[in-house]
């Protein structure tokens, strides 16, 4: 009943704010399927595709960043620019997550390494079941988990951390 359809663009402010101690913070931004520019205290931190009012001024990016802030005050505002014209789950939909550098970077190699390590699993196992039904050519239940590997393989590498950036960026 409320259809209001997709696209759109918008802007978010916050301010957050930090224990005095803190030097520096690490920012996770996921892979959105919008595009975005993030200001903090009025200077540019990260950008994802190119954000616009309408659809041929607006393209999306998908890639997850890391960022390292300095603090020099223990309060920052946080001025997020968000346009989509081509997904119904547009907008920011995944949240970024900000914490002590070190621990944001290992979270986001860990995840982007358990997935490269998936990936080859999978594609290891497609490829294997795949030569034994090659061999054994009576066995579809082989072509067919041969496939299916493969295509999980695939699917690791191009959702999630979108480790594929990597590599074709």
């Amino acid at each position: 009943p409320f259809d209001f359809g997709y696209g759109g663009y918008g802007t978010y402010r916050f301010v957050v704010l930090f224990p005095p101690t803190l030097d520096e913070i690490g920012i996770y931004l996921p892979p959105q399927h919008s595009a975005y520019v993030l200001w903090i205290d009025g200077q540019l931190v990260a950008t994802n595709g190119k954000v616009g009012s309408s659809p041929t001024t607006y393209r999306a990016e998908w890639k997850p960043q890391v960022v390292r802030i300095p603090l020099r005050k223990s309060t920052l505002e946080f001025v997020l620019q968000i346009s989509d014209f081509s997904m119904n789950t547009g907008g920011y939909f995944y949240p970024l997550r900000i914490g002590l550098p070190p621990i944001v970077e290992k979270r986001s190699t860990v995840r982007s390494t358990a997935e490269i390590i998936a990936f080859g699993v999978l594609l290891f196992v497609g490829l294997y079941c795949f030569l034994m039904y090659i061999s054994a050519r009576r066995a579809l239940t082989l072509l067919f988990l041969g496939i299916s590997s493969i295509l999980f393989a695939l699917r690791t590498i191009t959702h999630g951390e979108m480790v594929y950036t990597l590599f074709f960026a």
